[in-house]
């Protein structure tokens, strides 16, 4: 299967090269996922999918067009998407008013996000035991009366070749879970949900967020009113992995074109605390979401969002880059259909203290485990809204 993705890729930059095409990268990726849904002590479902993902990104002379979308089984259907590309660069090109122009010479990453890995075999007796120790783990609290959620294995096969005889080949895979617990105490009933991926089924991490799953759902089993006012508070990862996201949003290009970002005018100045660095981190192999390319076919870059809080960088993507006179960093992406300019895989690196820690050293303050529903209430003041999922819990003298 990847020597046919391979020859795939490698046709694809010749037939581009014999169309004109000075530049060309191609990206495939094979998927299948294999979904274990259990409750209780038992599976209740296997579903297998199986996909694929196709890159395509020419240049010639100094603009780029680009294609992102399922891979056809049609090689006809291949050769005429290259020529409907190359159209498009050589329209841009004429039109010196069309985004897309780069400084120089397109240079790809050669390898990027594509650290040779093999695909781990998964022996479902494996899943089961796994399941039955995320179960057993979570109904040691005698509160706790149901274990549900669901583990999905992927396995990707990619792809990836240029014009510039540069070739790479490998296999990833990964696992995402999620564990839900209800928990019943004094007449009151308490729910919690956490969602994790991991590079291969270990159980410590899962314990561990087993146990912590059913804690906070009897914790939920006593909710108590806290008055309305200002709190410091410690953001558990998965609620601090939605402020992110709304970072992500403000810190491009064209929100502050359109001045719909709090960030107008403060670049290399003191946003957040110093503690606080955020990296666009696309060419990371860790990352499963890691890629050479946007959507628009520009060579995505590492780079510091935010560093000791200041904002350093913004993304872009063509359009907004050349409103601004500088060069797209890779940040073009079409979601749900849409073209946006937002960070695929970003990085915090903070200090080494721990939550625990924070909490510990916490006179006063709240803890958030989790947030969903989130959306800006005055996107041009820092003024945003969410939901609490999982509870909000008061900290008093380190003790939450």
């Amino acid at each position: 299967m990847t020597e046919n993705l391979m020859s795939t890729a490698e046709k694809i930059c010749n037939i581009a090269g014999n169309k004109g095409a000075s530049e060309t990268l191609a990206y495939l990726v094979e998927t299948k996922e294999i979904s274990n849904r259990f409750a209780r002590n038992h599976i209740t479902q296997n579903v297998i999918r199986v996909g694929s993902i196709l890159k395509i990104a020419i240049a010639i002379g100094r603009k780029l067009a680009a294609f992102s979308g399922s891979l056809p089984n049609d090689p006809t259907r291949i050769a005429h998407l290259i020529t409907k590309l190359t159209s498009m660069v050589r329209v841009a090109n004429e039109d010196t008013d069309f985004p897309g122009s780069i400084a120089g010479k397109i240079t790809y990453p050669e390898t990027a996000g594509l650290t040779p890995r093999r695909n781990q075999i998964v022996d479902p007796e494996d899943v089961k035991n796994l399941v039955e120790t995320v179960i057993c783990t979570a109904s040691q609290q005698k509160e706790v009366k149901a274990v549900s959620g669901n583990i999905t294995f992927t396995a990707e096969t990619r792809a990836f070749a240029s014009s510039h005889q540069i070739t790479n080949q490998y296999q990833t895979s990964y696992f995402k879970v999620t564990i839900s617990t209800i928990a019943k105490k004094h007449g009151n009933e308490g729910q919690a949900t956490r969602r994790l991926a991991l590079r291969s089924l270990k159980s410590k991490p899962l314990e561990i967020t087993a146990e912590d799953m059913a804690i906070t759902a009897i914790l939920n089993t006593r909710p108590k009113k806290i008055d309305v006012d200002t709190y410091k508070a410690i953001l558990d990862p998965m609620a601090l992995a939605e402020i992110i996201y709304l970072l992500g949003i403000v810190a491009t290009g064209s929100k502050i074109h359109q001045y719909s970002s709090f960030l107008l005018d403060i670049e290399q100045k003191m946003v957040f605390d110093e503690e606080f660095t955020l990296l666009s981190d696309t060419h990371n192999s860790e990352n499963i979401i890691a890629r050479p390319f946007d959507d628009e076919g520009t060579p995505t870059k590492t780079f510091l969002i935010f560093e000791n809080g200041i904002l350093k960088n913004i993304g872009y993507d063509q359009r907004s880059a050349k409103k601004d006179g500088k060069e797209s960093n890779g940040c073009a992406a079409i979601i749900l259909g849409k073209k946006k300019v937002n960070f695929p895989a970003t990085r915090v690196m903070t200090t080494s203290a721990t939550k625990e820690d924070l909490i510990r050293k916490m006179k006063s303050g709240i803890l958030i485990k989790n947030l969903f529903y989130n959306t800006f209430v005055d996107i041009r003041k820092e003024i945003a809204s969410f939901l609490t999922k999982e509870g909000i819990f008061v900290i008093k003298n380190g003790v939450p």
